[in-house]
């Protein structure tokens, strides 16, 4: 399940331009063994990021217990719906090709399956909504399958039958009148990439986005080759868990690596007049535009319909401003978050269920040291 409120409900970092103190080695290496016992957690993966590249990175725990594998900055992590950041670079790449519009009803691009009959307007299911989770599309998080399970088809998986708790996608509410974090509005938008490109959406994004990008060991359907990475994801008793599939990949089923993770953080900071946001891949303006509260959904006198969430990432207009995602799978959680003012970040990948917890402690701990306590919020 999506852990979307506390996530990004952080501290912050000072304004001023800094490098990492010497102090977080200590503080790392003697706390966070700790915190991993407390939680129950197998490992976790941890990089701060700084003017566009990797400071450092810090690995605990291990990829497998029984082979006391170690975790590196090559090990495949699922990292849930992060997947929905990098599906909306999918999306703005249409949008600057011109072959899909922003305000446009997803409706107008695809046959394959159509929004039920409801009392609200279908046709205010425009890409930009679903992007912005303002659309009204039902369905928080997406189903998960294990190997010996049957992963439907796309549409089917949009369906009663195939979907979380047997609920159809579906209008719960009028298009742009309130925020509610939808993963069956992504699977729209993966079907919508497809039924443009006549492509599947892992090879769309695979020769668009990742491969561009030079995210070579990240991928939406990896292959076996690729699935050999894979680190052994723990439940909450510490068991493995077996590893999942997904038709929606588009919102939760991307396979990265710590490496691949801090290259897609970065390409969303412009450092300098050479390393520029979107990395080639996507424009500047676009990139900006993603990370923009103004991007969200308006009502009618003006006010936003959340101040939390662009298109693609969750936002903050503090004081240094922030913006970032994390996701949450049986087994699984990361994160990553981004600040423009410093151009620093940090990105944390686990393989528990526990490592929501863990992650957001260790978080705390590096901020409490750049910033001191008196300047963090929602860090004990």
């Amino acid at each position: 399940m999506i852990k979307t409120i506390v996530l990004f409900t952080l501290c912050f970092f000072s304004a001023n331009s800094f490098s990492y103190p010497s102090e977080i080695d200590n503080l790392l290496e003697s706390k966070v063994p700790v915190l991993m016992k407390q939680h129950n957690a197998s490992g976790i993966a941890i990089g701060l990021l700084e003017q566009g590249t990797v400071g450092k990175y810090y690995f605990f725990g291990h990829a497998d217990l029984p082979s006391k594998e170690k975790i590196s900055k090559e090990t495949g992590f699922n990292v849930g719906s992060i997947s929905k950041s990098l599906t909306a670079w999918g999306v703005m790449k249409l949008v600057e090709q011109g072959m899909v519009e922003l305000d446009a009803p997803v409706q107008n691009y695809i046959t394959r399956w159509i929004i039920p009959k409801s009392p609200y307007d279908a046709s205010g299911v425009t890409i930009r909504r679903l992007l912005s989770h303002t659309s009204g599309i039902s369905q928080h998080a997406v189903p998960q399958f294990e190997l010996n399970e049957s992963v439907p088809t796309l549409e089917l998986s949009l369906s009663q039958n195939a979907n979380w708790n047997g609920e159809t996608v579906r209008l719960t509410s009028s298009p742009g009148e309130s925020w509610a974090y939808s993963g069956g509005g992504y699977t729209l938008l993966q079907l919508m990439i497809e039924e443009v490109t006549k492509k599947s959406f892992a090879t769309f994004m695979e020769e668009k986005i990742l491969h561009p990008l030079r995210m070579f060991d990240s991928s939406f359907k990896p292959n076996e080759e690729m699935l050999k990475t894979l680190a052994t994801s723990y439940g909450k008793d510490g068991k493995e868990t077996a590893r999942l599939q997904f038709a929606a990949t588009g919102s939760a089923g991307l396979q990265t690596t710590p490496n691949d993770l801090a290259i897609f953080a970065n390409a969303s900071l412009s450092i300098n007049e050479t390393l520029i946001a979107g990395r080639g891949v996507l424009k500047p303006e676009t990139v900006s535009q993603m990370v923009s509260i103004s991007s969200n959904a308006q009502l009618p006198n003006g006010q936003l319909v959340h101040r939390n969430y662009g298109l693609g990432y969750f936002i903050s207009n503090s004081k240094p401003a922030w913006f970032g995602h994390g996701g949450d799978n049986r087994g699984w959680h990361s994160r990553f978050i981004l600040f423009p003012t410093t151009k620093n970040g940090i990105i944390i990948l686990t393989n528990s269920s526990n490592g929501f917890w863990l992650a957001q402690d260790v978080y705390c701990l590096i901020v409490k040291e750049l910033v001191g306590e008196g300047d963090t919020a929602n860090c004990s």
